[in-house]
């Protein structure tokens, strides 16, 4: 089973690279991406069969394509507290990369029994189904490759995290009783992220359909993946409009503004009661 693991953790690991380093600056974005993908390109290509046949010449010239990977890493120059940590993101998930390929290198530097040779090639077969999905653009597909539980994360470390998001999403189902306005809606709008968002609740406060996000009827599914294919097909329109809901909760919803509103209500209640 050695291969298989060294397969889809190798798979788990690249597109999360690929991902992360969505959150650096453009430059150095599309530099890693594009090394990246070279890498992927001449793994599916040359490095299986490399493998197989012992071939060290062609292993090492793969193992030049993640250098280029690495150079480009390098060479990022962070300028803001969110990029300087999704960088730190992006230098722990390129080093479970070479981890994951030396572990991969070191099986199969053994003699391998037929069994063995068939689930390697298994396994290739995995990695090259999995990694063509990059290209592909569905967002269910891409979804059901990329998509990720991060559990906890660091305080510290959430802004980085909303700013690799394509989309934010605030989904609720219809309920008569749903009273609150959400955290993360305000914290999605303030992180100047394309919000799509159940419209629900006070959420219409801060959700103005195509002035500062994208609202759906509650429930809807189809309505929700109509509105997220929305925000993607356009990215022009989605910064603007990610832009105008972050200046609209910079200025109506941040916590001066709040603490204000309590004041002036505990005022009116006190005056009510004299």
């Amino acid at each position: 089973m050695l291969p298989d693991v060294f397969a889809a953790d190798g798979v788990e690991a690249l597109v999360d690279l690929h991902r992360t380093a969505s959150g650096l600056p453009n430059e150095a974005r599309i530099a890693i991406q594009r090394h990246l993908r070279d890498y992927v390109t001449a793994v599916l290509r040359d490095e299986w069969r490399a493998m197989a046949r012992h071939d060290e010449a062609e292993l090492d010239r793969v193992g030049l394509q993640l250098d280029q990977v690495w150079t480009a890493i390098h060479r990022c120059r962070p300028e803001t507290v969110c990029e300087t940590t999704m960088y730190s993101e992006v230098l722990s998930r390129f080093n479970d990369v070479t981890d994951l390929r030396t572990g991969r290198l070191t099986s199969a530097g053994f003699r391998i029994p037929l069994t063995m040779k068939i689930l390697l090639y298994l396994g290739a077969l995995i990695l090259t189904g999995s990694m063509y999905l990059v290209y592909i653009p569905a967002l269910w597909l891409h979804g059901l490759v990329t998509a990720s539980l991060t559990g906890a994360v660091a305080h510290e470390s959430v802004p980085a995290y909303l700013s690799a998001l394509d989309v934010a999403v605030v989904p609720y189902a219809a309920d008569e009783n749903f009273y609150f306005s959400p955290l993360k809606l305000v914290e999605y709008l303030a992180a100047g992220r394309p919000v799509v968002a159940a419209d629900i609740g006070d959420i219409g406060h801060c959700v103005r359909p195509g002035e500062t996000g994208w609202l759906y009827e509650p429930g809807d599914g189809s309505a929700l993946a109509a509105a997220i294919r929305s925000v993607l097909a356009d990215p022009v329109n989605a910064a603007a409009v990610a832009a105008a809901g972050r200046a609209h909760v910079c200025s109506e919803h941040a916590w001066e503004q709040a603490a204000l509103a309590v004041v002036e209500l505990a005022g009116s209640a006190q005056g009510v009661r004299a």
